[in-house]
């Protein structure tokens, strides 16, 4: 969460209330039906396991103006 540190702003510097939300995710499981699958091939013979493995991330930057600066609640660029 970012802040102004005063209510007052410099020319061609605006205060801002910018809100980050993020969300990691890690996911991870076994899967022996690969492994034998793999074994059918010509040549392959394995007893390791195989395994499938997902990561994933978002993030949202929601942008606003601090509710002590008057912009009628609008953000300016």
């Amino acid at each position: 969460n970012e802040r102004p540190l005063t209510q007052k702003s410099n020319y061609g510097i605006e205060p801002v209330n910018n809100t980050i939300f993020g969300l990691n995710s890690n996911f991870s499981t076994e899967i022996p039906f690969l492994t034998r699958l793999a074994n059918k091939l010509p040549n392959i013979d394995t007893d390791v396991p195989s395994n499938l493995s997902l990561r994933g991330e978002v993030a949202f930057l929601q942008p606003n103006s601090p509710k002590n600066a008057d912009f009628q609640g609008e953000t300016t660029t």
